[in-house]
This record gives C-alpha cells, structure tokens and sequence, in this order.
C-alpha cells in the first residue's frame, strides 16, 4: 500500500471520524470505487466488443447474401 493525502470536506472528515477505525473505512469506501469503475470498464469492452461481432456477422451475412445471389445459389460453380 501507498501512504496517499486527502483534501475532504470539513463534514466528510466529520462523518468518517465516528467510526471506530475511519481510515479503514476510508480505504473501503475507495476500494468499492475502484472495483466498481473496473467492472464498468470491463461491461463496457464486452458491450463493445459484442456490438463489433454483431457488426462483422452482419457484414459478412450481407456478403454472402449477394455472392449467392449473384451464382443463383451457387448453381453456376457447380456447387
């Protein structure tokens, strides 16, 4: 761990010094921050990369569609 400084607000302190340790929950509070801006980053790249699939899958469905039509169903190459 890194020994870090804070600037809070006088009635932030205020709340956290009713605890009994409130260094300790100060570091669960950033801890839970952190944690939750990782799974929203990670949600966020799979959505990503879903909608990048979705977009090749259609893409490549498109392609396909117009070689068949172009062969007549693949009649033409002797398929």
């Amino acid at each position: 761990m890194i020994h870090v400084n804070l600037r809070l607000p006088i009635h932030v302190l205020a709340y956290f010094q009713q605890l009994p340790s409130y260094t300790v929950e100060m570091r669960k509070v950033l801890e839970e921050y952190v944690q939750q801006q990782d799974r929203d980053e990670s949600q966020q790249g799979r959505l990503m990369m879903i909608d990048t699939l979705r977009e090749e899958l259609t893409n490549r469905n498109e392609k396909a569609k117009d070689w068949y039509a172009k062969n007549e169903g693949g009649n033409k190459n002797g398929i």
